[in-house]
Formats: C-alpha cells, sequence, structure tokens
C-alpha cells in the first residue's frame, strides 16, 4: 500500500526527531532552504566565539537582551530579529517539528520522487531514515510522472 504525503512527513518528523543526529539533519534542511534564522547551534563556549566572533560586545549584549536566551540551554539560534534564542532539546524537538512537517519535509519528498534533489547528495547519518527514504519514498512514483507514462503508454497503443 502506497502511503499519502501527509504519513510519510509524520513518519519520517518522527525518525529525525529520534535521532542522535537531529540537529545534524534539521541544520542541513535550514542551509538548503535557505532559512540561516532557523539554523542551531550547540550553546557552549566554542561555538559561541565562533559564531559571534564578527559582533562587537555591545552587539551581543543586545542579541542576549532582546532574544530568549539561556547559557544553561543545549541549543541556540540567531532569530529573523538577529537576537539569540536557545532551546534545551525537549524545546528544540517542539521548535523543529512544525518547521519539519510543514515547510521541509513535504518540499523534500516531492524534489526526491520528481528527481529534482538527489538522495546521494544528502547524508543523513542515520541507517534507519536512509532506509525509510529509500523504501517508502524513493520507490514510489509521483503522480506527475504516472500519468505522463500512462499518457505516453496510451499514445503508443494508438499507432
Amino acid at each position: 500500500m502506497v502511503k499519502d504525503k501527509k504519513a510519510l512527513v509524520s513518519e519520517l518528523t518522527k525518525l529525525i526527531l529520534g535521532s542522535k543526529n537531529m540537529i545534524d539533519i534539521f541544520n542541513e534542511f535550514a542551509v538548503n532552504a535557505n532559512w540561516f534564522d532557523s539554523e542551531l547551534f550547540r550553546n557552549d563556549e566554542e561555538t559561541l566565539d565562533e559564531v559571534l566572533s564578527s559582533k562587537r560586545p555591545s552587539e551581543v549584549v543586545l542579541m542576549i537582551h532582546n532574544g530568549e536566551y539561556r547559557y544553561a540551554d543545549d541549543y541556540f539560534l540567531i532569530n529573523s530579529e538577529q537576537n539569540l534564542d536557545s532551546y534545551n532539546v525537549p524545546k528544540v524537538k517542539a521548535f523543529m517539528e512544525p518547521i519539519l512537517k510543514s515547510d521541509f519535509l513535504p518540499y523534500f519528498i516531492d524534489d526526491l520522487r520528481d528527481g529534482t534533489t538527489n538522495f546521494e547528495d544528502w547524508n543523513f547519518q542515520d541507517a534507519r531514515i536512509e532506509k525509510f527514504l529509500q523504501n517508502e519514498v524513493m520507490t514510489v512514483e509521483s503522480e506527475s510522472t504516472k500519468n505522463f507514462d500512462d499518457f505516453l503508454n496510451g499514445r503508443k497503443g494508438k499507432k
């Protein structure tokens, strides 16, 4: 039985959120979609220094003051208003889930099926996700491909 796209998105979201590589996977989607204000970083001194190295100290203070940042959280991002927001693991999953379900995965599945996105260009570092994509997504013909093939087969039969 072929699963509808909503079921595929739901299942793939669960796999990603359950992966030990969920942040890397999410960031790959964010960067590929040019959603740089959704890219998550590990909240540690080295990463903070690296990501914020081009900012003046006064800018960093304002980014913290105007954002929702806590040093004790696990991850941070620079939001669309250029402020720092931070997340612990449960909060980061709650942040990622609606974005995956509505903005990234439906288009990703379509792009895989129609060949716009090449599966080999993605490195999920998670065998369960890769197996799911190969078995559930890549093996199903898109509706437009099927209709076009039916159209061509119908034309061939009418010679």
